[in-house]
């Protein structure tokens, strides 16, 4: 089962988190942000639910701060969501393409968490406790990021996956689309259509025609499916 549902303001307390993102007041509310989690606490969920909105707010760093305090708040290394979360925070996104190898945004810690994430993957006691869309989801981060080259300088542009990572989340997409009767897989409408815009950050129409690239197109239809079902 999911952790108890409590009010933004009971959160905010017990959690002393300084913002208020007036999360999850409602069963619905919570079915449209995110996926069950189901497998963790209360106080762990608490900080996996702000540092996934701060993720779609393209705050990654302030999301990387949150899904770290998550895994403070396990009590052990075996948040996978949390690992997935620091993962992702650090590879590309509309802000940037490109990575450096140890700040932000940080390609070995990027590959650190997703290798973790693969690890607890295996782990079945970890696996069974997790939906069928978080399993997808989170597999489908295999492959997103390179093992960081020991001589590569702190400066270095460090370009990852972005190709195969869209095609997996794709594919996700596929299997598990937002509809009425699931609408909390909008998470997943949100993720593939976040990682069709990486292929062109800032830059998703062409400057002399004005027409938007593929990729754009595609993201804009993930969007009318996904309004489709929140409004």
């Amino acid at each position: 089962m999911a952790a108890p549902l409590v009010s933004s303001s009971q959160q905010q307390e017990r959690c002393h988190y300084p913002f208020d993102l007036g999360l999850v007041n409602s069963e619905a509310d919570f079915q449209l942000m995110d996926f069950s989690i189901s497998h963790c606490g209360a106080e762990c969920l608490f900080w996996l639910r702000h540092g996934l909105m701060w993720y779609y707010s393209f705050n990654n760093e302030e999301a990387i701060n949150c899904f770290k305090q998550a895994l403070v708040m396990s009590s052990n290394d075996n948040c996978i969501a949390a690992h997935w979360g620091i993962s992702i925070s650090h590879g590309p996104n509309y802000n940037t393409k490109s990575m450096t190898r140890d700040s932000f945004p940080s390609a070995r810690a990027a590959y650190a968490h997703a290798q973790r994430v693969h690890e607890l993957l295996q782990d079945a006691s970890v696996r069974d406790a997790l939906s069928d869309t978080e399993v997808a989801v989170f597999s489908a981060l295999q492959g997103r990021f390179n093992p960081v080259d020991d001589d590569a300088a702190e400066s270095d542009e460090i370009f990852q996956n972005t190709e195969a990572y869209c095609a997996n989340l794709k594919a996700v997409y596929a299997l598990h689309p937002p509809s009425a009767r699931h609408p909390n897989n909008a998470c997943v409408a949100a993720l593939y259509a976040e990682s069709l815009m990486q292929f062109a950050p800032w830059h998703l129409w062409d400057l002399e025609t004005g027409q938007p690239t593929a990729q754009a197109v595609a993201a804009q239809k993930v969007r009318f499916v996904m309004t489709g079902v929140l409004c």
